[in-house]
């Protein structure tokens, strides 16, 4: 079973254009992430207290790491 990120409008998991290169976003928002998911964003805050999701604080903004969505997301599946 394979899992889409590219269909949740405004979501960033796709490529995106730079300078005429495709480039793979390596983070997204806290909101971001919880719309990938389909979880609220206290529950992205608790899923990357519980270490599932990783992060980096960029200034007082905190990113999780897009590979990290897609892991939780294909281990979700995969338990289905």
């Amino acid at each position: 079973m394979s899992v889409s990120f590219e269909r949740v409008p405004g979501f960033p998991l796709g490529l995106a254009q730079t300078k005429g290169h495709s480039m793979a976003p390596l983070y997204c928002s806290i909101l971001e992430a919880g719309q990938a998911l389909g979880v609220k964003r206290s529950t992205v805050y608790r899923l990357i207290n519980d270490g599932r999701l990783k992060t980096a604080k960029l200034g007082s903004q905190t990113l999780v790491q897009v590979a990290s969505v897609h892991a939780l997301a294909t281990s979700i599946v995969a338990a289905a």
